[in-house]
């Protein structure tokens, strides 16, 4: 059996699911009896119940394996919507629990019971907020999902973010707040930041407005401490740090649109986004021009005519499909 663990459930159900059958699954390359074998577990009601590592796993090295594997089910989740809503939150379930239990000769105990999870994803063109078990708040951006239990029972207080999201950390001595997004890692106590970890733009981008963070990937061996003013990004397994003016990153959550000498292509997603339309640039070539604009809850018209305006392109709205041409 390859390195990992056995799934076992209770009564007769007894399964072998293991970090590299995961990654197969998520790739597409399982076979017939090997995907059937996931997708039962996933159907499961019981999936996730216990899980009996073999002797000499290491659990920080099975928790990177498990990143990819998830990043690639949740990415084919909408093409397998027959799961029950349970059991596609299941690789989240595997991913996510690893930080709330105790490693304790080499094993993981639930007691018998599975913890209750919430997913909330937010549709382009919205914005929402949240509030969490521990009473801290995190305003979702448009296309985002935020997964998390319904009660922080365990010595973490362990989240899971795939979009952009502002959070405002409740302070509980001894118990961190951590959010997982696509391999990174954003451990506090009590803060406010903006992380933004689009698994489409393959970037991660981390600010903090107040109190002090730790950020971390699973792909690097470095560690950053950020405090008010620094910003921390991670792409291709480099972390690196800077330091920004003012809350220009979270800026979104007060309705305020803004660019920073940003090219036409880093602008197309988050339009996209923020008004629930689909762009499309006809000439790669327009996707180099850049804008510095800042805007107060503006219509997709007021910015595309600047735009427009400052670059001599064109551009068409036909419902919500746009089109920029030269």
């Amino acid at each position: 059996m390859p390195s990992g663990w056995n799934y076992i459930a209770k009564g007769a159900f007894t399964m072998e699911i293991n970090p590299d059958l995961l990654k197969k699954y998520g790739a597409g390359t399982c076979t017939s009896e090997e995907q059937k074998l996931v997708e039962e577990w996933l159907n499961h009601e019981n999936a996730g119940t216990h899980y009996d590592f073999m002797p000499g796993t290491d659990l920080e090295t099975e928790k990177a394996k498990l990143i990819d594997a998830i990043d690639m089910h949740l990415a084919k989740r909408k093409r397998r919507f027959w799961f029950r809503p349970a059991s596609i939150a299941a690789l989240w379930f595997v991913f996510v629990t690893i930080g709330f239990y105790s490693y304790h000769i080499g094993m993981f105990s639930f007691n018998g019971s599975t913890p209750e999870y919430k997913t909330v994803h937010v549709p382009v063109g919205k914005k929402i907020s949240v509030v969490l078990p521990d009473g801290s708040k995190a305003y979702l951006n448009s296309g985002s999902t935020l997964t998390y239990p319904k009660a922080f029972e365990g010595p973490q207080r362990l989240l899971a973010l795939d979009g952009e999201a502002f959070f405002e950390v409740v302070k509980q001595a001894g118990k961190p707040f951590i959010v997982e997004a696509h391999g990174t890692r954003t451990e506090v106590l009590g803060t406010r930041f903006n992380l933004n970890s689009f698994e489409s733009e393959g970037e991660t981008n981390l600010t903090v407005e107040q109190g002090k963070v730790m950020f971390t990937a699973s792909d690097s061996r470095d560690t950053l401490v950020l405090v008010a003013n620094n910003r921390a990004t991670h792409q291709k397994g480099q972390l690196q740090m800077d330091e920004i003016a003012g809350h220009e990153d979270s800026g979104w959550k007060d309705g305020r649109l803004i660019f920073n000498h940003s090219t036409i292509a880093e602008m197309v997603p988050i339009l996209e986004r923020w008004y629930g339309v689909s762009i499309i640039v006809s000439d790669p070539k327009l996707n180099e021009y850049r804008m510095k604009i800042k805007y107060e809850n503006p219509s997709l018209r007021r910015v595309l005519e600047d735009v427009a305006y400052a670059t001599d392109i064109r551009f068409k709205i036909v419902g919500k499909n746009v089109t920029i041409y030269p």
